[in-house]
């Protein structure tokens, strides 16, 4: 019982992790990106760490081409 608890626990925190985008806050920004991506260090305004809905709402429609592929 122990052990399911934490990989359950395990497998939550993991996934609160991939859930996590980066947005550049400039006003002609439209995608979310990853953490390493080459675009997103183009961008001269402050970066948010937000989740995919939050990137979503706040108009960073679609993922970033470099970063999640084409």
């Amino acid at each position: 019982m122990k052990l399911i608890l934490l990989l359950m626990l395990l497998a939550s925190a993991g996934k609160s992790q991939a859930d996590k985008v980066y947005v550049c806050k400039s006003g002609t920004s439209y995608a979310y990106h990853n953490r390493l991506c080459q675009g997103l260090r183009k961008c001269t305004h402050r970066i948010d760490t937000v989740t995919i809905r939050e990137a979503m709402a706040t108009g960073h429609k679609k993922p970033c081409g470099y970063c999640y592929g084409r």
